[in-house]
């Protein structure tokens, strides 16, 4: 029964995630951490029910983090410094970066290669930031200046 609650709650990863999966599903879980944030404020839920939510997703992410360890063949224990102010930020983005073991290690076969839609979400922030340089840079001025002439 236990196992069951868990399963609903908890995403199933396999027992390795490479960079292009755990960067996507990363995104994936701020996008929902987000949405329960705007609509438990809008609907005026309960705040102990907002943070249980949360918590729930915030465990996925810590999980995430633990089977993108195994892939560089570290152990999941090394998640621990995440917990740290400075430090657990910087070993979160060094995450993203270094590769992952080839082949097989001690926590299993290598993890199958990112979907089409992974990369996408896993672009998705650099897409935002390429349009808002645009916009700022381009748009912006085209505006103040059809402003300016009427």
């Amino acid at each position: 029964m236990l196992n069951r609650i868990f399963n609903l709650f908890i995403v199933p990863l396999p027992p390795r995630v490479n960079r292009i999966k755990h960067l996507s599903t990363f995104i994936f879980y701020l996008f929902i951490l987000a949405g329960v944030t705007i609509v438990g404020d809008s609907l005026h839920l309960a705040e102990p029910l907002r943070v249980c939510i949360g918590g729930i997703y915030l465990l996925n992410l810590f999980i995430l983090k633990v089977k993108r360890l195994n892939d560089i063949n570290y152990s999941g224990w090394w998640a621990l410094i995440l917990l740290i102010p400075v430090l657990g930020v910087l070993f979160g983005l060094a995450l993203f970066v270094i590769q992952g073991t080839k082949g097989n290690n001690r926590f299993g076969p290598e993890p199958k290669k990112a979907s089409k839609l992974e990369y996408f979400i896993a672009s998705f922030p650099l897409l935002l930031l390429v349009f808002g340089i645009l916009y700022k840079f381009l748009v912006e001025p085209l505006i103040m200046l059809v402003m300016l002439s009427w």
